[in-house]
C-alpha cells in the first residue's frame, strides 16, 4: 500500500461523482505510527484508531491488536490483516530483544574498561565469523546424524560464538522457529530439574473442525445461526478456518483457559493453585507448549506436578504388590485344591478297579 496517493475527480453526470485513486510509488513502513490507517483504509475509513491515536490511557501495540482481533464485527480476522501484523509484531519483538542483548556488558575487557556486547562484536573479524559459522553448521550436521559434536578449532574466536548465541536468543520470539523450539526444550528441562519427574502428561487438541463456536467467531451470531443444528461440510469448514484463522485461535484460547482452570486447577491471575485443585489433585506446578498441528490450527502439550503424588505412587505400588501376592496365593491355593480333587478322583478309580 502506498504512503500517498493521487485522487482524481471524474464528473460522470451532474448528480454523481466518481473518484479514481492512483497509488504512489513509495510504500508504507510498518515503523510508521500511522501504519494501520495508511495500509488498511478500508478497515480505518476515518483515518483514526491506529497506533498513534491519543488515548486517555496508553495501550501498547500488542494490546491494541488484541482488542481489534476480539471485536465482534470480525473485519480484523482476515488473513491479509492478521499475517502482516503478526509478522510486524514478531520482528519488533526480535529487534527489541536484540537491542537489550546489545547493551549488556561484555565479559571481555577492552583497554582495561568494560564495553557493551555490541561494541565488542564490532571488533570481531569476518574471518572469525565465517569460522564460527562453519563450526555451527558442523555441529548441526553431527546432531542430525546422531554423532557427537566435533572438537572446536583451536583458532575459534569465543566472541564469534557468543555472537551467534545472542542471535539465537534474540530470535526466540519467532514461533515455530528453531530458536523457539530450543527455548521450549530448555523450559521443559528446567522444570524437571526444579520439580523432578512430571506426574501427569497429556495433550490438549480440540476438535476445531467440528465446532459451532468457531463458526460463531468467524461468521457472527446471525450468519452462524443457520448452522447451529447442522454443521457444514468439511470443505466449507476448512476453508473458513484457513480464511479466518483468528476464529480458531480465539476458540483455542477460550478452551485452553477452561483446561487450565478446571482440569489443572490453577488460578492464572494469582499464580497459585485453586482451592481443591483440579481433576488430578492440587497442582504444584505445570508447563505447557503450544504447537501448530497438520491442519494449521493449535494444540498444546501439558506437564503437571501434583502435591502428594509421590505418596500416591508409593501407595499404588504397594497396593499392586499386595494384589500380586494375593493373586499368587489364591492361584497356589486353587492349584492345590484342584490337585487334591484330582488325587481323590484317581484314588476312587483305583479302589473301584481293585
Amino acid at each position: 500500500m502506498s504512503n500517498s496517493s493521487t485522487i482524481t475527480n471524474v464528473n460522470t453526470s451532474s448528480s454523481s461523482n466518481m473518484y479514481i485513486i492512483r497509488p504512489a510509488m513509495d510504500f508504507v513502513s510498518d515503523m510508521d505510527d500511522k501504519y494501520l490507517e495508511l495500509h488498511y483504509p478500508d478497515l480505518f475509513p476515518f483515518g483514526r484508531g491506529g497506533f498513534n491515536e491519543k488515548r486517555k490511557i496508553y495501550i501498547s501495540r500488542s494490546a491494541l491488536l488484541r482488542h481489534l482481533l476480539n471485536l465482534s464485527t470480525r473485519q480484523f480476522q482476515e488473513v491479509d490483516f492478521l499475517l502482516p501484523l503478526y509478522d510486524m509484531k514478531t520482528r519488533r519483538d526480535v529487534a527489541k530483544m536484540s537491542f537489550v542483548r546489545s547493551i549488556l556488558p561484555s565479559r571481555n575487557l577492552y583497554n582495561g574498561s568494560i564495553s557493551t556486547r555490541a561494541e565488542t562484536y564490532g571488533r570481531v573479524s569476518s574471518e572469525d565469523l565465517q569460522l564460527a559459522c562453519s563450526y555451527k553448521l558442523a555441529c548441526a550436521k553431527a546432531a542430525s546424524e546422531g554423532r557427537p559434536f566435533p572438537a572446536p578449532p583451536v583458532s575459534l574466536n569465543g566472541l564469534a560464538m557468543d555472537f551467534f548465541t545472542d542471535i539465537s536468543i534474540a530470535c526466540t520470539p519467532m514461533q515455530h522457529s528453531q530458536a523457539a523450539a530450543i527455548k521450549n526444550r530448555q523450559d521443559v528441562y528446567a522444570a524437571h530439574n526444579s520439580n523432578g519427574k512430571a506426574h501427569i502428561w497429556f495433550t490438549f487438541s480440540p476438535d476445531d473442525s467440528m465446532s459451532f463456536k468457531i463458526l460463531w467467531y468467524a461468521l457472527g451470531a446471525n450468519e452462524a445461526a443457520p448452522h447451529k443444528d447442522n454443521i457444514p461440510n468439511g470443505e466449507f469448514r476448512f476453508k473458513l478456518i484457513a480464511k479466518k484463522p483468528v476464529a480458531a485461535a480465539l476458540y483455542f484460547e477460550r478452551i485452553l483457559e477452561i483446561v487450565i482452570e478446571r482440569m489443572i486447577g490453577w488460578d492464572v491471575k494469582k499464580c497459585q493453585p485453586l482451592e481443591g485443585g483440579g481433576i488430578f489433585g492440587v497442582p504444584k506446578a505445570w508447563l505447557r507448549v503450544v504447537e501448530e498441528q497438520s491442519r494449521l490450527t493449535l494444540h498444546a502439550h501439558f506437564l503437571v506436578w501434583i502435591y502428594g503424588h509421590a505418596d500416591l505412587q508409593g501407595q499404588l505400588r504397594e497396593a499392586m504388590q499386595k494384589d500380586q501376592l494375593s493373586y499368587q496365593s489364591s492361584s497356589i491355593l486353587s492349584l492345590v485344591t484342584h490337585v487334591g480333587m484330582l488325587c481323590n478322583k484317581l484314588l476312587t478309580v483305583v479302589i473301584r478297579l481293585n
